[in-house]
């Protein structure tokens, strides 16, 4: 199995990682794949991955996203999914979130303030 927060969520430009459980099976029997979101220029653009044998014996597996959107991680023993995989790692991008509402108006301390987050660009 496969666990960590690097199957579910990531940052844009950021190293993520998660663990492959091997239960003593050797590193040579896995293979990972990323695959980059469908929406973006390459689609499904493979994304490098590289495993380290852990001194436990599992791998930690760690990959850098390039760009905002749903990531496909598959994780394979002798080319068969393991348990619960593909997983779907929901890649973010914070530096694509828009204030929009607040640009034209002035803000007292203690007044309430509305404005609206755009965040379709970002991942979410």
């Amino acid at each position: 199995t496969a666990t960590g927060l690097g199957l579910y969520q990531a940052r844009v430009e950021k190293q993520t990682s998660f663990i492959i459980e091997t239960l003593g099976v050797t590193a040579q029997a896995f293979d990972i794949f990323v695959t980059g979101p469908g929406n973006v220029v390459p689609p499904n653009e493979a994304i490098p991955v590289r495993c380290y044998q852990q001194k436990d014996k599992n791998l930690l597996a760690e990959f850098k996203p390039l760009s905002a959107g749903p990531h496909k991680i598959e994780v394979l023993h002798n080319r068969e999914q393991v348990s619960g995989s593909p997983y779907v790692c929901q890649v973010y991008d914070p530096t694509k979130v828009l204030i929009l509402g607040a640009e034209d108006r002035t803000a007292t301390v203690g007044e309430p303030v509305q404005f609206r987050l755009d965040r379709r660009n970002a991942g979410y």
